[in-house]
């Protein structure tokens, strides 16, 4: 196999080398010298006359400004959302789900009569304010019409907030006090600082310094509050609710929880036994303002090697710091899939803590509706 090699002069200690593999330069005198070429930076020393020398690497791959000067177009990030409402239901609460439905049909037709009172109503006062200017005065007439108008869509709009199933039930013994020590925690929860709902995510590396970052996920601000379902109400107890930003608003009462759709034309019941809680403190790679109360874990790169050291084939890849969050991922069988990620862990992982308890409460005893 023929093989060609030149070794072009340019100045004193400085040549070009050309050859079948490529183009590389040597700087410095025989015996001490550096190479640069695509495969890296050696160091070459020896002994001129005497055969003896050494070859070590001592720097990276060169590569063209072209190949760093962007990243490389990102895939899709995975969507990380539950299945559809109608089919979060737990099978063992599908019965009172087909009960609920009656209240849902009752709503609906409620919210279809409001809506059309509601344009009756706007077309009223469009006619009203027409009259008025024609006949240069506001007829009596015209004024009962409007208030006739405005007082049936009115009515109609409480009696659709009305048709809700109100229940009373009462909780006893460690059943109640679990309950009440959850709350609390979750009134604290809610107090803690910012939330978030992480509706897509991607890989991250394995030997990155730390589990999740903002270019590695999509993130929506949520709210936590106490606030009860618009179908079902259950007397002197508070109801947990966290807001969704891709799907359903989950409701925690103390025998189940609920998934209210957006719409709110749809719901499901969820078994407590039935939820899996996976939770636990990450290490988080933020590009937001800090709040004062986010412990600092130190700093990396968005891109980095496999090392976790800061990858050089991309200009633009600032550091920004690691902080600890906390994370909270709610799954079913049936297909509730919700991740949420807290600035205060101390908080979130309270209310895991106790919310774990309370679950492993209902399973020893066997709770069912």
């Amino acid at each position: 196999m023929w093989r060609f090699r030149r070794r072009l002069r340019i100045a004193p200690g400085l040549y070009l080398n050309f050859s079948t593999s490529g183009v590389s330069a040597t700087i410095g005198p025989r015996g001490l010298s550096i190479n640069l070429s695509e495969k890296g930076v050696y160091l070459n020393m020896g002994l001129p006359g005497t055969g003896i020398y050494s070859r070590t690497k001592i720097g990276p791959t060169i590569t063209s400004a072209s190949s760093r000067s962007a990243p490389q177009e990102r895939k899709p990030m995975t969507p990380l959302k539950s299945a559809p409402v109608g089919s979060l239901t737990t099978m063992e609460l599908s019965e009172l789900r087909q009960e609920f439905y009656q209240v849902l049909r009752g709503k609906y037709e409620l919210e279809q009569r409001c809506q059309k009172a509601k344009r009756v109503y706007r077309a009223t006062y469009v006619f009203v304010v027409f009259a008025k200017l024609i006949l240069l005065g506001f007829l009596p007439v015209f004024r009962r019409l409007l208030l006739q108008k405005a007082m049936r869509y009115h009515r109609l709009c409480l009696k659709r907030d009305k048709q809700m199933l109100i229940v009373e039930a009462k909780l006893e013994g460690s059943f109640a006090q679990e309950f009440a020590a959850l709350v609390e925690a979750f009134s604290k929860l809610t107090q803690g600082g910012e939330v978030w709902d992480v509706v897509a995510r991607d890989f991250v590396p394995a030997n990155a310094a730390y589990d999740l970052s903002f270019g590695q996920c999509e993130r929506v601000s949520v709210r936590l509050s106490f606030g009860e379902s618009k179908f079902l109400k259950i007397l002197d107890h508070h109801t947990l609710c966290w807001q969704n930003a891709n799907g359903a608003t989950l409701y925690f009462y103390p025998f189940f929880v609920i998934a209210e759709d957006l719409s709110g034309m749809d719901i499901a019941f969820i078994d407590y036994k039935s939820l899996f809680l996976r939770h636990g403190r990450v290490r988080f790679l933020e590009n937001k303002p800090l709040p004062g109360y986010v412990k600092r874990l130190g700093e990396s790169y968005l891109y980095v090697r496999r090392d976790g050291m800061r990858d050089m084939r991309y200009r633009e890849n600032p550091s920004f710091p690691v902080v600890e969050y906390y994370k909270v991922h709610f799954e079913t069988p049936e297909g509730l899939n919700e991740l949420y990620l807290f600035a205060s862990s101390r908080e979130a992982e309270d209310f895991c803590c106790r919310l774990e308890k309370y679950i492993e409460h209902l399973r020893k005893i066997g709770f069912s509706l």
